[in-house]
């Protein structure tokens, strides 16, 4: 058995403390290569709540406005004695029937836009089988068949110069 070298230099005490000490990447528990530990997505976190705080004012400036309170009273007084004048009435009213009616427009309005995009891009009928009928586009041997995404490709694929593979 030999007895191990002793070490008798400067020269070589520094040598073997420089090969076992932890690099900074290994004393953060990171390894080339290797994502951010849990410790580093903490920090960045923590940093981010602290920099939003401080940019809300926490600490330098008051954020509850103070005069705020008085218009939070008038609310709940107004709530829990409602107004009920007939002129007011009949104003809610009118609002209320402007609201119920570009509702019923923009349902009907949908439902048109529906009806004739759903026709179009149906599997039977509409622009990609007048597309594929007319040579313009392959339906890639399925026959008539042709689903949302094949009319996709049978209306922009001429417009956008690409093909669909």
């Amino acid at each position: 058995m030999t007895a191990p070298r002793s070490l008798t230099t400067l020269a070589d005490h520094e040598q073997v403390a420089r090969a076992t000490r932890p690099t900074a990447a290994r004393r953060l528990g990171r390894v080339r290569g290797q994502p951010p530990s849990a410790r580093a997505w903490l920090l960045v976190a923590v940093a981010g709540v602290a920099w939003s705080l401080w940019d809300a004012g926490v600490g330098r400036k008051a954020i509850v406005n103070p005069g705020g309170w008085q218009l939070v009273r008038r609310f709940w007084v107004a709530a829990v004695h409602p107004q009920f004048s007939s002129d007011f009435v009949l104003s809610t009213w009118h609002d209320t029937l402007t609201t119920i009616g570009f509702a019923v427009l923009g349902t009907v309005l949908a439902i048109m836009v529906g009806l004739v995009g759903g026709i179009a891009m149906s599997e039977t009928g509409g622009i990609a089988k007048a597309r594929v009928a007319a040579g313009a586009v392959s339906d890639g041997g399925a026959g008539m068949r042709i689903g949302p995404s094949g009319a996709y490709r049978a209306v922009f694929t001429k417009r956008c110069g690409g093909s669909f593979s």
